[in-house]
């Protein structure tokens, strides 16, 4: 799946608008990604989305591995190890991008 005409991102593949994220987006910026999105993937994905909608900032990995860690029925470490394998190019980076996040700061 094509990146709609319209959808604007930064020099690093972030989105400047996080408004402008759908799940059908999702899946074209993970392909962009190299990624094919599972249900793990999904998990991350929605909770940054809705911490996102709710703070108005994405949450950081702890976060992240806490609920993922409930819903997968792990502990938070085996969790946030689980984060990194399924983004391989790092939580703050791929996870936010296919996410439809900005850039976060360095």
């Amino acid at each position: 799946m094509a990146i709609s005409p319209g959808v604007e991102r930064d020099a690093h593949g972030y989105l400047l608008d996080p408004e402008t994220w759908t799940p059908e987006l999702a899946d074209a910026l993970a392909g962009d990604e190299s990624l094919a999105l599972r249900e793990e993937h999904w998990i991350v994905l929605l909770f940054v989305r809705e911490h996102y909608a709710e703070h108005r900032a994405p949450p950081d990995v702890r976060e992240a591995a806490a609920h993922f860690a409930l819903l997968a029925g792990t502990d938070a470490d085996d969790a946030r190890e689980r984060i990194f394998e399924i983004f391989p190019g790092g939580y703050k980076q791929q996870a936010f991008r296919v996410a439809g996040m900005k850039r976060p700061p360095s």
